[in-house]
């Protein structure tokens, strides 16, 4: 007996063996291929020679595949419908084939099996049957066996190698890099063999080779082929093994068959045939005896996250025919899709004898991607979920299989069947199957759009027709061949495997043509070949057949056939049934259905914040709205415990709305200059801001921090509830030092305001942000919950409330089970200050009231009624700020609406600053003179006869002086119990109180009338000091003036024909500021620079960064050195900052700046750069004055407090004897 005829005998037995169910031919199991994109491998149960077929698979044609499927089926688990058939069946056709080819791996050599062609048959009339067009027409597919297959070994399909080369992540070698190395580990084996080269120089030798000869990082020679160093073995037996069996092989895992049994999955218990089930089509029956509970088939599942993208617009049938084959929920968008022959399994409830279940070998990777979100499914490409097909009942050999789909699918399925109505044609265009025009051998005529409507021709020459664009074209004429002439057509000229491949072939061999003449008498025609081609032509038509590629003569009628025309088979009537098999409710995760109600989402729901601008329409409704109000903003009891007083919205207020009107932020240098042993830290300290907040933090040289009134000092910072952030801050002065003696006076910062960050409704308290290090750094306050808790305790919260009714058809939880998961939450909460937020819910109606009000924080800030606040807090909105009717006085306050005489106009909190030399500046700041007392000096309230001074933290510092014609007063608060305890305390006990602790209130003296300026009486003192430095200041004003320009009073200067000083000032800066394209402002000077607006500048590839430094190495970049000024005004920034240092050096048009932007490493501030960036808006570049340059440290600003009236300050308050002893506001030597 020869050896082949051996092998044959076995492997008939071997088949025998399977048919009778004594073992399995085909195994699903973890890949041998460590490089595979997925984990599962098909491998051989048997031996397997050149020819044999496994499986036979149904093949579902997948309209706009590569649109539609690209990242999830293309490569892995599709084949090429040229191969396979059903090219035609539409534009861009991919096939899927849920039996074995789904899950196979490719291997650039390894490959053993090729596609074999499906059968088209439809089975089902279109006339007759309601099941038409509701399953493939496709079936039978095998895999060839290409080249001789082992039992155990794994299974592999063959790819160009663009797909090998184009891996993602890392690229995979291909079939040239194993055949290099397997060609050096063979020369090396036999050098090693026949030399007396020792172990160690051997393994030196190979060493030498994977890591210096072949690795494309040291040669880059090998750039463009990286993998060959890693197919490099390092040992003498790794070099063996790659010589006898090649690099190839020694890579794979070792599959036995012992393996497969206990590792693997049985592929074969199920074998096609026609259903028993008229309407079905193919069903699927088993090969062999299943037991109750065993396993019929594993079914690896492909995802689909969204059902939408099955809908074919160009089909009939508007859905692709794949959803029939897939599994879903009618609650969830996601379609599992199984890539094994569990496709071929029908309906019955009746006599369904196997069910689904969840496997538990799911993921090779360890995690169950059941808990996965439809997010993270949505980025997976590979089958990461699978079904058990399980008998639940034994099932013969031979009987058909049947799932229960559910309730769903079979009333659908009914509907279909009562809705049903044939959708007949007019005789020419009846349409028949192409399978039976060719089985009946239709006549060809020339006019197949007329004879053959539904039908397109397709021809037989060679496989692989090179397809060049320069072979055709207009001016080169087609190629006319005799059918006979082409030996490819003859198989007999080709090799073995190409014949046993293309021996039955119905695709490849087939291409696109017309026929262009009937020779009857000799059944032989003239035939025109095409590009394989679908496409649509400039009026909207399909085509079949690109380009003309040649004619043709005398081809046989075999050689000729027909197709269906595209978007004309069953699968894409308008009557074909489409509907998911339904996975039932308990295997299906709750997270995944559309009904489910996420934790997170509904927490995130809860979120209120709204950044959408509102138009000047909406802003002046809003303004309008609190003039007709009663009041738009009240001081009263915070709803936070211990926290004093808060601000709350006196009516609706919308979102991107400012909370209130603009007040001037004040600047304070220099803030903690005065702290010493005496004098400790400033209790105002804990009400400023950073200045970078405010924009002003190159005022000072050292350290800028803003005082912001109203809303900045008042509002109370609850982490889980800010309502309202900053806005921006304006330079913006309205006074000229050369020409004003009021410069410097008042702030040059045209106010700041806060905005709404969300709706606020009349009676909630507004809250606005400190940065939550104001908490972390205060010991005492380390346990306060931050927005961080809150957010955390929202989504536990929310998660446990969505427990309670479930989705649709899902048993929730009832109330004591949602109150005793929601207690074990707690408990493992490890954060305290979460746990603090969530220890005061306990119960469901806790829980509900966290749902009603939208938040875990909410339910600890009630809304306050009307009602409450008019009983238990004042208005402090009944002014507005805007420009003063005095002219030198900056800003002034003025009625909103209405106030009566003896009214109330408004209340301030007064801030203590013990003595007044806490606002003595540092005069060595800066090396030009500078003015010896802070502005907020002037701001403050004071008595010659007492050491204590008061700021005032409301808007109220906007109310001017008059003592001519004054509509207001001021007086302590009556009503505030602190306020009236002081009054009859030593000044002396104020020192214990660190926050603004005496309210003052300011009172109507006469009816004032909307948008009328409120004044009241600074006192005497003030005013004599006033005039005085009016006085002063027009003299030096006429000592610089030419004599020509003489005035009598300093108010000449302010008149309209006055022309300003050309000396520096506040208002010098806004004006170039307002002329930035002139370049005579482009060069920094001393007393001014440029900053950049880096918060808004985006990094950009065209940035150059260029490092500089000192000593020996100093360079400099367009004279920038390492120890420019720039560097130093850096020092003044921190994270926050939005503007930083930088230098123009060119102006690009009028829209762009080129700049450099002084820079300093984070971790290394000494390592100095400056960044370039060529392209900045002009807007986002300003000129700002070098620190302590602007009007407020100009040592000629007038500076004075305002006075307490005599009749209102407390006796025990005076502890200063003598008036003379207070030190003036403008000292002498100032002039």
């Amino acid at each position: 007996m020869t050896k082949a005829l051996h092998l044959n005998l076995l492997n008939l037995l071997s088949a025998v063996a399977i048919i009778g169910g004594q073992e399995c031919s085909v195994y699903l199991a973890e890949t041998s291929l460590p490089s595979a994109k997925t984990q599962w491998g098909i491998f051989a149960g048997r031996n397997y020679t050149l020819g044999d077929h496994i499986g036979s698979s149904l093949a579902i044609q997948v309209l706009d595949f590569h649109s539609k499927f690209y990242q999830q089926m293309l490569g892995d688990h599709s084949a090429s419908p040229r191969s396979v058939g059903g090219e035609y069946e539409g534009h861009d056709i991919g096939t899927l084939l849920p039996e074995l080819a789904m899950l196979m791996n490719f291997h650039p050599t390894l490959y053993n099996v090729a596609f074999g062609d499906a059968k088209f048959h439809p089975m089902l009339n279109r006339y007759l049957d309601p099941g038409a067009g509701g399953f493939t027409a496709y079936h039978d597919a095998p895999l060839i066996v290409r080249s001789s297959i082992v039992e155990g070994d794994e299974l592999f399909l063959q790819v160009s190698d663009d797909w090998f080369s184009e891996f993602d992540p890392d690229p995979l070698p291909i079939g040239k890099d194993y055949e290099f190395v397997n060609s050096i580990m063979s020369k090396l084996y036999g050098m090693y063999h026949k030399s007396e080269l020792s172990e160690a120089a051997m393994r030196d030798v190979l060493l030498r080779l994977k890591n210096e000869i072949l690795n494309d990082d040291k040669n880059s020679v090998w750039v463009d082929r990286p993998h060959l160093s890693e197919l490099i073995p390092t040992s003498i037996e790794g070099m063996e093994d790659v010589h006898f069996r090649g690099a190839e092989r020694t890579e794979l895992s070792e599959r036995s068959l012992d393996w497969l049994r206990e590792n693997g999955k049985c592929l074969d218990n199920i074998r096609p045939g026609n259903s028993t089930i008229k309407q079905a089509g193919r069903g699927a029956f088993a090969t062999r005896k299943l037991k109750e509970g065993s396993l019929i088939a594993p079914a690896p599942l492909l995802h689909i996250v969204d059902r939408g993208s099955l809908f074919s617009p160009r089909s009939g049938s508007q859905q692709e025919l794949l959803l029939n084959y897939c599994f879903g929920h009618e609650h969830s968008n996601l379609l599992l899709c199984p890539t094994t022959s569990v496709s071929l399994i029908n309906h019955s409830s009746e006599r369904a004898n196997a069910e689904i279940r969840w496997s538990k070998t799911m993921s090779s990777d360890g995690k169950d991607w059941r808990a996965a979100s439809l997010e993270e499914l949505a980025d997976e490409f590979s089958a990461r979920l699978m079904f058990d097909v399980v008998a639940t009942k034994p099932i013969r050999s031979g009987e058909e299989i049947f799932l229960d789909y559910g309730p769903a699918w079979e009333e659908a399925w009914k509907q279909h069947s009562r809705d049903w109505t044939p959708h007949y044609t007019t005789e020419q265009y009846k349409y028949v199957p192409s399978n039976f025009l060719n089985a009946e051998q239709a006549p060809i005529t020339e006019a197949i759009t007329n004879d053959y409507p539904n039908h397109v021709y397709l021809c037989r020459v060679e496989p692989y027709i090179r397809v060049d664009p320069d072979d055709v074209n207009d001016e080169v004429p087609v190629p006319v061949q005799d059918y006979y002439a082409n030996p490819s057509i003859n198989l007999d000229h080709w090799d073995e495997t190409s014949r046993v491949l293309f021996e039955e072939d119905e695709n490849d061999w087939w291409w696109p043509c017309d026929v262009m003449y009937v020779d009857e008498e000799r059944n032989v025609y003239t035939t025109r070949i095409y590009e394989k081609k679908v496409f649509e032509d400039d009026n909207g038509h399909l085509n079949t057949g690109g380009r003309l590629i040649r004619e043709v003569t005398n081809t046989p009628r075999d050689a000729i056939r027909f197709v269906d025309r595209p978007y004309h088979s069953d699968q894409h009537l308008k009557t074909a049934f489409r509907h998911e098999i339904m996975i039932p409710d308990d295997m299906f995760p709750l997270h995944w259905r559309y009904d489910y109600v996420n934790g997170a989402l509904l927490a995130d729901s809860w979120r209120k914040e709204n950044w959408d601008e509102k138009s000047a329409e909406q802003k002046e409704q809003q303004t309008q709205k609190l003039r007709e109000a009663k009041c738009g903003l009240y001081y009263a009891p915070s709803t936070i415990p211990n926290s004093g007083k808060g601000l709350y919205a006196g009516i609706d207020i919308d979102s991107q709305i400012e909370v209130e009107s603009w007040v001037p932020p004040i600047v304070i240098p220099d803030v903690d200059y005065n702290v010493t042993k005496d004098t400790p830290r400033w209790d105002g300290s804990d009400y400023t801001w950073e200045g970078a907040a405010f924009g002003v933090e190159f005022e000072d040289p050292y350290d800028s921090q803003v005082l912001a009134v109203d809303m900045g000092m008042m509002a109370n910072f609850h982490p889980g509830l800010v309502n309202a952030y900053l806005g921006p801050t304006y330079f913006n002065p309205s006074l000229d030092r050369n020409v004003d003696p009021g410069a410097g006076a008042s702030s040059d910062y045209v106010g700041h305001t806060f905005i709404s960050n969300r709706e606020i409704a009349a009676g909630t308290e507004v809250f606005i942000s400190y940065g939550e290090t104001w908490f972390t750094f205060r010991k005492q306050l380390h346990g306060v919950p931050l927005s961080d808790n809150y957010n955390e305790a929202n989504v536990i919260s929310a998660s446990t409330i969505s427990l309670f009714t479930g989705p649709k058809g899902i048993q929730g939880l009832d109330r004591s089970g949602i109150e005793a998961v929601f207690a074990v939450l707690k408990d493992v909460i490890a954060e305290p200050r979460t746990a603090t937020v969530l220890s005061s819910i306990n119960t469901m109606d806790d829980l509900v009231h966290v749902m009603m009000s939208r938040g875990t924080a909410e339910i600890t800030a009630p809304v306050k009624s009307m009602e409450w606040l008019e009983e238990h807090g004042e208005c402090i909105d009944h002014i507005y700020v805007k420009e003063s009717t005095i002219k030198q006085a900056g800003n002034g306050a003025f009625a909103r609406r209405f106030i009566a005489k003896g009214d109330k106009i408004i209340v301030s909190p007064m801030l203590n600053t013990w003595g007044r030399q806490r606002l003595n500046m540092n005069k060595d700041r800066a090396e030009h003179d500078v003015n010896e007392k802070q502005l907020i000096y002037n701001y403050h309230f004071g008595h010659p006869n007492s050491t204590l001074l008061l700021f005032p933290v409301t808007r109220s510092i906007s109310i001017n002086h008059s003592s001519k014609s004054p509509n207001a007063k001021v007086r302590w608060s009556p009503t505030d119990k602190k306020t009236q305890y002081y009054l009859q305390r030593h000044v002396n006990d104020l020192r214990n109180e660190k926050y603004a602790t005496l309210v003052m209130e300011y009172v109507a003296t006469r009816d004032i009338y909307p948008d009328e300026e409120i004044f009241i009486d600074y006192g005497p003192e003030w005013e004599e000091a006033w005039e005085d430095h009016v006085r002063r200041f027009e003299e030096a004003a006429n000592d610089r003036a030419p004599a020509s320009n003489s005035r009598s009073s300093i108010y000449n200067m302010l008149s309209s024909s006055y022309k300003k000083s050309e000396g520096f000032s506040s208002m010098l800066i806004k004006e170039m500021n307002h002329d930035k394209l002139n370049s005579k402002y482009h060069a920094w000077s001393e007393d001014y620079f440029h900053v950049c607006k880096v918060s808004e500048i985006p990094d950009l590839q065209s940035d150059e960064w260029i490092n500089l430094y000192d000593g020996e190495e100093a360079n400099d970049y367009f004279g920038i050195t390492y120890d420019h000024d720039g560097f130093g005004l850096m020092r003044t920034t921190n994270m926050a900052t939005v503007w930083a240092p930088c230098v123009i050096f060119r102006l690009d048009g009028d829209t762009y700046f080129d700049v450099g932007i002084f820079a300093v490493e984070t971790d290394n501030p000494d390592n100095r750069l400056i960044r370039r960036v060529r392209t900045v808006e002009i807007e986002k570049v300003e000129i700002r004055p070098l620190p302590a340059k602007s009007d407020q440290h100009w040592i000629g600003a007038f500076r004075h407090e305002i006075k307490i009236p005599d009749e209102i300050l407390p006796p025990l308050w005076q502890d200063l004897a003598l008036a003379d002893k207070v030190p003036r506001g403008i000292p002498e030597w100032l002039y």
